[in-house]
């Protein structure tokens, strides 16, 4: 199935580090909720799949040829991962110039359990030479660009790598983290020190996943709640939400400039977490749950038609008279 069915089952999974490491009670609390598939997490679970197909094609031909677009049924995305398997394969024979030791993995299970109650992954694509490690990222989403910098997922991938890795390369002191976002255009590239790395894994993460996986810590709402699976009931941001509305919007007279600079920013939070819980309280009533004051009511369907007789044929099948038919002719508008 891949790294994404893997990720769905592990309780703090490091594509989800940004937001458990701030808002540590938010893992638990989304076990309350199904795991539950999008077409844009099953498009990403395809183009992972399409990249990783032609990197191990290019690596059947000796490292040669990348793989055409010719047996392949979806050439939007393969246009699409193309830049970064091309990314992968050229940093991979620059490090093998290098390093006639280099090695390239694809789609690598990593070990996070020393780190991470529980904790395991899927790195992309990992290159490892004589003293430098490679984690590279596939984003394929193209709403939100990510960085690399400071990437608490790619870290945590860094650190997994280099526990397999070190016993066979004594020597490895520097890491790069690189994520690739094609239909963004966007490549983002952070160079650390391994001891960078440890201290941030030791100071950081060890102590966060701990209070995470038992549930423990305050909950703090951001911007990282859109991606929470309980982010529609959450209390905490409900409260955080409600607070700035309040704050922000029962101010006397007129709002200056600068309040309105200061407000616009977290207009798109409100409207955000207002959305999800809308959407939260439409599936639920699809369900058939009761929420007390609504109901669930089919939604009228609306034809248009640009056609003259074709409306008026439509008009007499509702058995409307002639002369409404014509009335109805007058007033329609030609486009």
């Amino acid at each position: 199935m891949g790294k994404h069915s893997e990720r769905a089952h592990a309780i703090l999974s490091a594509s989800a580090a940004h937001r458990w490491m701030r808002c540590t009670p938010s893992a638990r609390l989304e076990e309350h909720f199904p795991n539950q598939d999008t077409e844009y997490s099953l498009e990403g679970t395809r183009a992972h799949e399409m990249a990783e197909m032609l990197l191990r094609g290019w690596q059947e031909s000796g490292y040669k040829t990348i793989p055409s677009n010719s047996n392949i049924e979806d050439k939007e995305m393969y246009e699409s991962v193309l830049p970064y398997v091309e990314y992968v394969s050229e940093t991979y024979l620059s490090e093998k110039k290098r390093s006639s030791d280099a090695v390239l993995f694809l789609e690598q299970r990593l070990d996070m359990t020393s780190m991470i109650p529980e904790g395991f992954g899927t790195g992309d694509a990992l290159i490892v030479g004589k003293d430098i490690l490679h984690i590279i990222d596939l984003k394929y989403g193209k709403g939100v660009k990510v960085d690399a910098t400071g990437n608490e997922q790619l870290r945590c991938y860094a650190m997994a790598a280099y526990e397999m890795f070190k016993d066979l390369y004594e020597d490895i002191n520097t890491i790069v983290l690189t994520i690739v976002q094609p239909r963004l255009d966007h490549v983002s590239i952070e160079t650390c020190s391994l001891a960078e790395i440890q201290g941030w894994v030791k100071s950081e993460l060890i102590p966060k996943a701990a209070l995470a996986y038992v549930g423990k810590g305050p909950y703090v709402p951001g911007e990282y709640c859109r991606f929470c699976k309980a982010g529609a009931t959450c209390r905490a941001r409900a409260e955080k939400n409600l607070e700035i509305a309040r704050d922000e919007f029962t101010l006397p007279d007129l709002l200056s400039m600068e309040e309105i600079a200061d407000i616009l920013p977290r207009i798109k939070q409100v409207t955000k977490w207002a959305e999800s819980v809308e959407k939260y309280a439409l599936e639920e009533a699809k369900k058939g749950t009761v929420i007390p004051g609504y109901k669930l009511v089919e939604g009228r369907s609306v034809r248009m038609y640009t056609d003259q007789d074709k409306v008026i044929q439509e008009l007499k099948k509702t058995r409307l008279s002639r002369i409404d038919a014509l009335r109805a002719q007058k007033v329609i508008r030609h486009q």
